[in-house]
């Protein structure tokens, strides 16, 4: 994968929107790979097409509102969560509203893959960042019951759960930049 060109594409915009042809189907295939990557990581398989061709479509009716003095990589992000999270929002309303978000989540997901992701992403934390974050956002306890367990006040652990993010945030971020 390469990595992600933001002023090719924004070049690429610029010309799409004067009318260029070539260029306005090139920067749908850059933002295509783009937005795929994004949608993989939260749309159950089975709809991954139908979320990509309506951010597509999205990205095409609004074109005209780009503003081509700034960079579109926040407005293709911008485009991709909203439609991300009507289809997520269809999705949960459609389904019974007691049944668990994990539940929903793992629809096509393999968990084997999910758990070995888990871990890939959880590499750079260090032992207590790992264990925090880890009680709290995956196994489901409260800071009060991570503070208790592992002898730490609740504000520590916010601080820890907090930083421990951020630093998973960065090395998706850099992940991805260096795949593409």
């Amino acid at each position: 994968m390469r990595k992600t060109n933001w002023n090719h594409i924004d070049t690429l915009a610029k010309k799409a929107i004067s009318g260029d042809q070539n260029s306005y189907r090139d920067f749908l295939e850059c933002i295509r790979d783009y937005v795929q990557i994004k949608i993989n990581l939260k749309i159950p398989a089975s709809s991954r097409d139908d979320v990509l061709q309506e951010v597509l479509l999205a990205i095409h009716k609004s074109l005209k509102t780009l503003d081509v003095s700034k960079s579109c990589k926040s407005w293709v992000n911008a485009i991709a969560h909203y439609k991300v999270s009507d289809f997520l929002r269809g999705l949960y309303k459609e389904n019974d509203s007691t049944q668990e978000v994990d539940e929903l989540a793992s629809l096509d997901i393999d968990l084997t893959e999910l758990k070995q992701y888990i871990t890939h992403i959880t590499s750079i934390l260090n032992k207590d960042e790992r264990q925090i974050l880890l009680k709290l956002k995956y196994e489901g306890y409260s800071v009060s019951e991570v503070a208790e367990e592992v002898a730490l006040s609740e504000s520590n652990i916010k601080v820890i759960s907090f930083r421990a993010i951020k630093k998973i945030r960065q090395f998706l971020l850099d992940e991805e930049f260096n795949e593409r």
